[in-house]
């Protein structure tokens, strides 16, 4: 069966305005009256009947910009719709960048969808899949300065994020770069011997100048320190990375995580965004073991 047999929603799905043409709370916009928007979307499937896919997205684009992306009195099935649409029809034009660029706020392949997909009905959702995956393979092989594939490429990359973790706040040190245990000790990341400074970093040593994780414990009013090792392949030690804050959290199993605080992190030698980051680490016999590792981090 044809892949725009599948996808195309305009002749198989319930589309309304609504009535009265505006949304609540909204002033209504000419531009979107209902035989305006209906008139446009026969346009589109006349055009895209006869082949002409160009002028098919182009019949639709005005009600996309006017309408659906400022939310202006569509419901939210029908902005969908036109969406999905008009992400089709340029598919079919052989504009994938465009398509990925039209479903990006309704993200269809996320596994925690965004509220704008998870409001659709389940065959606009079916065709909204459908078309992304026509159109995903346009980010293969793209420069790391596309805004829509590395947004689509970060998204994809925080579906991946071992779930289950949460912060613990550790009794006697402060903050999200330091985990309680189950034993009531802590684990934390130790503010590093030397400043990071940039200019200088990659004559550095990173032991110096990224966070050294410790085991922290308190005996008898006394805090006893012991630094760890810090796994050679771990994000920790990676210049591109360990600038800025780290938080850990733990699971129930006593496994602990560390993550930039923003993830992905803005990279702390050349400023551009970097892979979403994860390490997972185990304390073992006073041995702090890299055990699941989201991404490769950089290092110099």
């Amino acid at each position: 069966m044809r892949a725009d047999l599948l996808c195309t929603v305009l002749a198989c799905v319930t589309l309304a305005l609504v009535p009265g043409g505006a949304r609540a709370g909204k002033p209504h916009d000419p531009r979107c009256d209902a035989q305006l928007v209906t008139a446009a979307r026969a346009a589109f499937k006349s055009a895209y009947a006869a082949g002409k896919f160009d002028d098919a997205a182009n019949a639709l684009d005005p009600v996309y910009t006017d309408c659906v992306i400022p939310h202006r009195d569509l419901t939210p099935e029908t902005a969908g719709a036109i969406t999905n649409d008009l992400a089709l029809a340029l598919h079919r034009a052989g504009e994938d960048h465009e398509c990925l660029g039209v479903l990006e706020t309704y993200w269809p392949d996320n596994g925690a969808p965004t509220p704008e997909f998870a409001r659709l009905s389940a065959g606009l959702r079916r065709a909204m899949k459908f078309n992304w995956h026509l159109c995903r393979p346009r980010c293969q092989g793209t420069p790391d300065y596309d805004a829509v594939c590395q947004s689509i490429a970060t998204q994809e990359q925080a579906e991946q994020l071992v779930p289950g973790f949460r912060h613990v706040a550790c009794p006697f040190v402060k903050g999200q770069s330091a985990v309680a245990l189950a034993d009531g000790s802590c684990v934390a990341l130790l503010a590093p011997r030397k400043s990071f400074e940039i200019p200088t970093a990659e004559q550095e040593d990173p032991h110096d100048i990224c966070p050294t994780p410790a085991h922290i414990t308190r005996k008898g009013g006394r805090t006893i320190i012991v630094p760890l090792q810090t796994p050679a392949h771990s994000f920790l030690l990676s210049l591109e990375h360990c600038c800025d804050k780290i938080d850990l959290a733990i699971d129930s199993s006593g496994q602990i995580s560390a993550e930039p605080h923003d993830n992905p992190p803005e990279g702390c030698l050349f400023g551009h965004r970097t892979a979403v980051m994860q390490d997972i680490f185990r304390l073992e016999g006073g041995k702090f073991r890299l055990v699941k590792q989201l991404a490769e981090p950089w290092f110099q």
